[in-house]
């Protein structure tokens, strides 16, 4: 099944991190070094799951955390910022990243003070 042809609810498979998603979070993120991050960025998005995280959203596939991705929020700028996203390889390219980034997009919308979404890139991959 992916998320584009589920029977289920558009986001049914999405949740809100909880703290004992850590290690889960991790591994996938480990899943996606060197391709998509730095190995140094680990640690950094540790920090950002234990110290900095505001909205964070899990992706979870039968039971099995796959992915996830966040937002944080800068309400004297207007601004929201879409960071931390990633899935395991195996899940790519099946809707779910779509669907993750739609959801944090449809929650910013909801909020009037955010006019502006800005999206958050990996610093091994300057643009």
């Amino acid at each position: 099944m992916d998320a584009t042809n589920s029977s289920q609810s558009k986001f049914s498979f999405l949740r809100p991190y909880r703290q004992d998603d850590f290690d889960k979070v991790i591994r996938v993120f480990q899943t996606n070094v060197p391709q998509f991050f730095a190995p140094q960025e680990e640690q950094e998005f540790a920090i950002y799951l234990q110290e900095k995280r505001e909205d964070y959203y899990i992706v979870e596939i039968s039971e099995q955390v796959v992915g996830g991705g966040g937002i944080n929020y800068f309400p004297q700028q207007h601004l929201a910022r879409i960071s931390w996203d990633f899935l395991h390889p195996d899940f790519q390219g099946k809707g779910y990243g779509k669907a993750l980034t739609l959801y944090r997009i449809q929650k910013i919308q909801s909020d009037p003070q955010y006019d502006t979404v800005m999206v958050r890139t990996s610093a091994a991959f300057p643009q």
